[in-house]
């Protein structure tokens, strides 16, 4: 079984990215918090199987989010916040590559604004869960991703034993 994140027909892993706004398209306010819809640039190194870099992938696309309780241009300070939707594409290592939220699987977050003189600091912060599809000539590969794969494999380099277990045999409670 491939490590999370990684594809073994292409021989790749992507790791952590960053998606970054590049322009907003839509910012409106209602009594519940902020919407905005953005486009951005996705980053994120892509390696072999072995974890080896092989370099950096950019893909571009919109993304959605809701501040809850942010409801007015001027306010600030921190926000529980969702990404309500994801959608980039572009090419890695010649094949198209498109990335869109898991819809099973809550991407949420906080998001912190802070005035800037006459402009804002925004910065957020999520556990995303993304559906990558990667298509190749010989079909689609589809892998999902989320964070604590991410800290399972840092935790791994740093020599520790990692076990992950289903959702299922999880209790919240303590």
């Amino acid at each position: 079984m491939a490590a999370p994140g990684c594809f073994t027909a292409e021989g790749v892993c992507v790791g952590p990215g960053t998606f970054s706004y590049t322009s907003v398209i839509s910012s409106t306010f209602s009594p519940l918090g902020q919407d905005v819809v953005v486009d951005g640039v996705y980053t994120s190194e892509i390696t072999d199987l072995s974890h080896a870099p092989l370099g950096l992938i950019s893909m571009t696309g919109m993304g959605e989010e809701s501040i809850l309780g942010r409801l007015g241009p001027s306010d600030t300070g921190t926000w529980p916040t969702s990404l309500d939707s994801l959608a980039i594409s572009g090419t890695v290592l010649g094949d198209p590559v498109s990335v869109g939220l898991d819809p099973s699987h809550p991407t949420t977050g906080q998001t912190s604004i802070a005035a800037m003189g006459s402009d804002f600091l925004i910065t957020s912060f999520f556990d995303v869960f993304v559906d990558i599809t990667i298509d190749t000539a010989s079909g689609p590969v589809t892998d999902a991703i989320g964070p604590v794969h991410h800290w399972a494999r840092e935790l791994t380099a740093l020599g520790h034993t990692v076990k992950l277990m289903p959702p299922a045999y999880v209790n919240s409670a303590m």
